[in-house]
Parts: C-alpha cells; structure tokens; sequence
C-alpha cells in the first residue's frame, strides 16, 4: 500500500502542475504591448500605433488606452464600443493624431524627454471595473542571437518600382499608354514581357539594344499611344559584365518612334 500511495503522489504532482498553470492563464487578465512613435509637421508628435497582445487564454474587453509616463497621463484613445480581445490574440490599434497636448495650461510634447536618450512611456489599459499596466513586449535582438550561435547575416536588398518588386532577372521596364492611361511591364532576362499583349517576347538578336525594343514595340502595338522601355541593373549584371549601374544615365528612358525606321 506504500507503494501505491508514492505512485498515486507522484502520479498526482504533474497533474497539479497542469492545473495550476491553466488556472493562471484563464484568471484574470494580462495584456501586452508594443508601440511606435509618430512625427508629422501638420499634427503633434505622439504614440502612432499600440500593438496589444492577450497573454491569458480568456477574451478580455478594453474600453481604452492611456500612456504614463512619469506622474502624466495621456490620453491616447477610448472606443465606443470596447475592443475585445480573444485568446492569446493581437491586434493593432491605430492612435488618432491630436493638433496639441497640453498640461498646467502649457503646451505639452510627451515626446521630448529633457537631456535626451530612451522616451520612458508605460501603457495601460481599460478593462472591466479597473486600470491595468500592460507588459511591454519588443523582439528580441537579431544581433545578439546571431553573436550567440556564430552566425553570418543575409542582407536583403529589394528594388522597386511602382511598388513592385523587381529582381536583376529583369533586365527592362517599359512604361506604355493606353486610353490615355499609364502601365508599366517588366522585361525577364531571356526577353519574355510579363504583360497581357502580344508579342510578348524580345526576338534575342535585338535584346541589348533599347531603342529597337521601343521603336519595334510601338510600332507592332498601334494601339499603344506612347511607350518607352528604361535598362535595369539587371542589364548590366547580364550584358555589361556587372559594371557598376549609374542612376540618371544607365536608367534614362528610350523613347519609341513608329516613324523611325525599324533597323535603323
């Protein structure tokens, strides 16, 4: 019977354990966060936006969000509705921009902290008959987590353009009207045109030159009112040994001619 009872006890430990911690994450409420700070000319600087995170497994309501820093309370939003958390779930909360703070009727610029350095701000929340202090989360350091298992870092390096992204496979840009509207297509190396028309490909024995690109396109398309077609880096990278891309001279833009003569 002993041996039963020191089962049964070590049996039961775990399972105690078990209770307690989902007793401690379904009581109460613990909401983290993180912020950002904003800077406009045309409205007062402050907090931009509030990420909370519920860290227990129960919904919990905020009614609003207040900013401490030192004996000071800014306040940063109140909902008409309460902002429901569910389990363990984030959202981001937008701050709506102010045209001043003030405090002891003088302006106030919570931003500013005097002597300089870190801007101490806590946030807390409104919930259900009380006040609560989020915890502050931020991401931990890339740095030292690549120091501590001696790593190398990739770098990323993104070209754009028109808010797309674009990578040395593209070796062209063409922009091109139509109805009076502007579009734009990329050119892949291998002289594919990732748009809707046809033709859609660059015949290879006139690939590296712009303005025969242009002059041809335009005058193979009728419906095209304007079209020019503007090198990337990914030009030089494939046609030009890799020199170095000069922006404002390896970038400006070939103009297509339906006039011109095709060879020419």
């Amino acid at each position: 019977m002993a041996e039963i009872g020191e089962f049964l006890r070590f049996v039961a430990l775990p399972g105690a354990l078990i209770a307690i911690y989902f007793c401690f994450i379904k009581v109460g409420h613990k909401v983290g966060e993180s912020h950002n700070f904003h800077f406009n000319k045309t409205h007062a600087a402050g907090i931009g936006h509030v990420v909370l995170t519920n860290m227990k497994d129960r919904s919990t309501p905020v009614f609003a969000l207040y900013a401490v820093q030192g004996q000071v309370a800014i306040p940063l939003i109140k909902f008409d509705d309460p902002v429901v958390l569910k389990s363990f779930e984030s959202i981001k909360i937008d701050i709506p921009p102010v045209s001043e703070y003030w405090f002891n009727g003088k302006p106030f610029d919570f931003t500013r902290k005097p002597g300089g350095g870190h801007i101490d701000v806590e946030i807390y929340y409104s919930t259900i008959g009380k006040f609560k202090k989020c915890v502050p989360l931020s991401a931990p350091s890339p740095v030292a987590f690549i120091k501590r298992h001696n790593l190398a870092l990739v770098t990323i390096s993104s070209q754009l353009f028109n808010g797309r992204v674009y990578s040395p496979n593209v070796i062209y840009i063409i922009e091109y009207k139509v109805n009076g509207q502007w579009g734009d297509a990329f050119v892949a190396r291998e002289g594919f045109i990732l748009w809707d028309f046809l033709p859609n490909g660059i015949p290879g024995d006139i690939l590296t030159d712009p303005q025969i690109i242009a002059d041809t396109l335009l005058k193979r398309l009728p419906f095209i009112e304007q079209l020019s077609i503007m090198k990337t880096s990914g030009w030089n990278r494939h046609f030009a040994n890799g020199r170095q891309f000069k922006s404002g001279t390896d970038d400006r833009p070939f103009w297509g001619n339906k006039d011109k003569p095709q060879n020419s």
